[in-house]
């Protein structure tokens, strides 16, 4: 899944490692393997000592899985454990990129199809040990796509911006997900690890918050969401609501509008 959002920042970061790096797409471009989740595996390469492979694609989306859950098993489950089987015999470690709607404890089971689907792959790779290990990630914010490069966009134009004041989130910036790849990438100890912000907040206070950061002049409007299909958790994600965990990182709202808002300059220079 190279062509993802965390996994091209996460490609970004290894330039110039003194590493060869495989990379999968669904279309085999720019000399990548072709994979798609579902069909017939390809050949993969076997890895040298301490070789990684790490499993961004899937089939993302609460409501998609909630819509069609047959169909998004057979690819964010089964075809999932297919590959983790064969990445391991070729002697793969892998790092599984999971989501906090897999968290489970004994006051609460994953939330939805999408969690259930997680969670079921996490399961089948604690049988692997220390071959594998999870890292599961709050929500990733990537300004480029979906619909933070609008309202981004229309707060540069003075614009308004509505957002939910009773749905929420607990952010991570692209840049501090692909940082954790690696950093759970590198240690390879297997078991699960996890990576959220420091607090959930309404989309109303982040967005606010992120204006503020940007500098622009745009106000941010408080909206009601009508359909309550998912929130998230309470607060973060912490080691109690879980067996067994790394707990990496927790940075806060105004650290990841921070980070967000280096990723624009970068990228556009806002």
């Amino acid at each position: 899944g190279a062509s993802s959002h965390i996994g091209v920042a996460t490609e970004k970061r290894i330039e110039g490692f003194a590493t060869e790096v495989f990379r999968t797409t669904r279309d085999g471009s720019s000399g990548s393997i072709k994979l798609v989740l579902g069909e017939q595996l390809p050949d993969l390469p076997t890895a040298e000592p301490g070789g990684v492979a790490v499993i961004f694609a899937a089939q993302h989306g609460h409501e998609v899985c909630q819509a069609d859950v047959e169909g998004t098993r057979r690819v964010n489950v089964h075809a999932a454990m297919e590959l983790c089987e064969k990445l391991s015999a070729l002697g793969w470690h892998i790092v599984f990129i999971s989501s906090e709607a897999a968290i489970s404890s004994e006051f609460s089971g994953p939330t939805g199809e999408y969690g259930r689907q997680k969670r079921e792959v996490e399961n089948y790779l604690s049988g692997l040990g220390d071959e594998a290990s999870v890292l599961r990630l709050s929500k990733v914010i990537d300004i480029k796509r979906g619909p933070w490069s609008k309202w981004i966009q229309d707060m540069k134009n003075g614009k308004e911006v509505f957002a939910f004041e009773n749905y929420y989130l607990s952010a991570l910036a692209v840049s501090h997900a692909s940082a954790a790849v690696l950093t759970v990438g590198g240690i390879r100890g297997g078991g699960i690890w996890q990576a959220s912000g420091l607090s959930s907040v309404s989309y109303f206070e982040f967005l606010t918050l992120l204006s503020k950061r940007l500098g622009t002049p745009s106000p941010v409007i408080a909206t009601q969401k009508s359909s309550m299909i998912r929130s998230v958790l309470d607060g973060s994600m912490d080691n109690s609501r879980i067996v067994s965990s790394g707990l990496w990182m927790q940075p806060t709202s105004a650290e990841v509008c921070d980070a967000l808002v280096q990723d624009l300059i970068f990228s556009t220079g806002f």
